[in-house]
């Protein structure tokens, strides 16, 4: 193989030489004739460019690279800019300007491989990771830059792929229920308004009324309460009338099932999900995005349920989508977390560079946190997708509000139930952002 691939640059090369000199005046032939260090300087450098291309350790796969880059920079205030009592020597900002690694649709590197077995058979891998840095939902009013070298392994599995079938996946991957909390048929706009109502400002703590930072973070009175990504093994059946059935069962002892649906009638498109999660022990208890208190040492079973739906109109240009999840309390003392998300918009292509997308959102989240505790959030956007470069412009502007006041958020915490002292140690507040960037897909 080496003997052919070198036998292939010489001749490479002889034909770009003979190309090259066969323009030239026969007088200077003599002068043109440069020898054989010209072609072993010119082989040299073939041979540096062949040294540093990617190259494949098994030819029998196909490799594909792929991801995004989503840098953003977001304005914010979390609504105590009158009521300044910052420690001097503690960063506390009431008000701040960050350049974010944007988690709504967080900056990711695809590596994804297949190969055929047979006919209608193949194997293959996919690994997906996530550089952390200054990602948007760990900022808050005393970090700035929270984990900058930081790497997330998101998915990391093998796969069997029976086209007549389903495909069989193993390893570290979402649950097959993950896909019920987010069919969105919003275009462009996902990379700045997916169904994740803390996206924004998950990490930022609210103030008690004297202005002072608690424990208690956004992230924990707003979620959408999905799932983390676990060891597992998942199954997706292929499509049938446009509906697929998908099922997991893994680490921790998690299952879940889903069924999804997608169609087109004309100029119509149509995408629905819904799915069941129940997980027990670390997974329930820690790692999963789930309310304060509904599962604990002694009852660490917690069930969610999900369903979203979109639908969009090609010819008109108009989507709508709604999304609703529960999660079950285990516990006798607390209510069970429920959220849900609406969108509207319009996504057309008027200026050639690609679709212009406008959209207005909302959400509410009840007893993620406590009891009778609210917290909603109005957003609205602008997106320009620019089709020649895969990239997305996007301008955004979110307003949070925390509706009723948290009683001692330490309390609730440890016993599971509100005191009624100190009933308004974490008052009613708002917080405001303005987030904007771009993305670029490769």
């Amino acid at each position: 193989m080496q003997l052919l691939t070198r036998t292939s640059s010489r001749l490479a090369l002889a034909l770009a030489a003979g190309l090259l000199f066969a323009g030239l005046p026969a007088p200077h032939a003599k002068a043109a004739d440069l020898g054989g260090d010209c072609c072993a300087d010119l082989e040299e450098r073939v041979a540096e460019l062949e040294a540093t291309t990617v190259r494949k350790g098994n030819r029998k796969i196909s490799l594909t690279i792929s991801g995004w880059v989503n840098a953003g920079v977001v304005w914010w205030s979390d609504g105590f800019g009158s009521t300044d009592l910052r420690d001097p020597t503690f960063f506390d900002h009431n008000a701040d300007i960050y350049v974010v690694n944007n988690s709504t649709s967080q900056t990711r590197l695809n590596i994804d491989g297949s190969g055929k077995i047979r006919e209608n058979l193949s194997a293959g891998f996919s690994i997906s990771i996530r550089p952390w840095g200054d990602k948007l939902g760990d900022v808050s009013q005393v970090v700035h830059n929270p984990t900058p070298n930081n790497i997330d392994i998101r998915n990391t599995y093998v796969f069997l792929d029976a086209k007549d079938i389903g495909k069989l996946q193993l390893g570290q991957q979402d649950s097959a229920a993950d896909g019920a909390w987010y069919q969105d048929l919003g275009g462009s706009s996902t990379w700045i308004s997916n169904i994740n109502p803390g996206a924004w400002n998950s990490s930022f703590h609210l103030r008690d009324n004297s202005g002072g930072l608690t424990d208690v973070t956004w992230g924990s009175v707003l979620q959408e309460m999905s799932d983390g990504q676990v060891p597992r093994i998942a199954f997706y059946s292929r499509q049938m009338s446009g509906f697929q059935f998908a099922t997991s069962f893994g680490g921790n002892d998690t299952y879940a099932t889903a069924l999804y649906y997608a169609n087109k009638f004309g100029t119509l498109n149509i995408a629905a999900g819904v799915g069941y999660d129940s997980s027990s022990k670390n997974s329930a208890l820690i790692d999963q995005n789930v309310g304060t208190g509904l599962v604990d040492a002694d009852h660490n079973r917690l069930n969610k349920l999900a369903m979203s739906g979109s639908i969009y109109e090609s010819g008109s240009g108009l989507y709508g989508t709604l999304a609703w999840s529960k999660a079950y309390a285990a516990t006798a003392y607390r209510n069970d977390a429920t959220n849900w998300y609406g969108k509207m918009g319009w996504r057309r292509n008027v200026n050639g560079m690609g679709e212009t997308n406008v959209y207005g959102e909302y959400d509410r989240t009840t007893d993620a946190y406590a009891n009778d505790l609210q917290a909603h959030v109005w957003g609205v956007g602008l997106t320009q997708d620019l089709d020649t470069v895969g990239a997305v412009m996007y301008l955004g502007y979110r307003h949070t509000m925390l509706d009723n006041a948290i009683a001692d958020p330490k309390l609730i915490l440890t016993a599971g139930q509100t005191v009624a002292t100190n009933s308004e140690a974490v008052p009613s507040q708002h917080f405001d952002a303005v987030l904007a960037g771009m993305v670029v897909n490769f």
